[in-house]
């Protein structure tokens, strides 16, 4: 807004200027950062393989034992 106002000298408030764009068919919003260029490739690989082994693994059987039941 204060690169428009400086550049045009027009004073709106972002509610204007997001209903204009809006009738523009144009969305305004933060963009998004992609960090994929900075990944290791093979790092990322082998995380995914672990992964899917560690989802693909037997669930553990929920214990019944319980101290709060047990007689003593």
């Amino acid at each position: 807004m204060a690169h428009m106002e400086k550049e045009t000298g027009v004073t709106m408030t972002d509610r204007t200027f997001r209903n204009i764009l809006d009738r523009m068919d144009y969305v305004y919003r933060r963009p998004k950062h992609d960090l994929t260029p900075l990944q290791d490739k093979e790092a990322k690989q082998h995380a995914e393989e672990t992964l899917e082994t560690l989802k693909k693994k037997p669930k553990a059987a929920k214990s019944t034992y319980s101290l709060w039941t047990k007689r003593l």
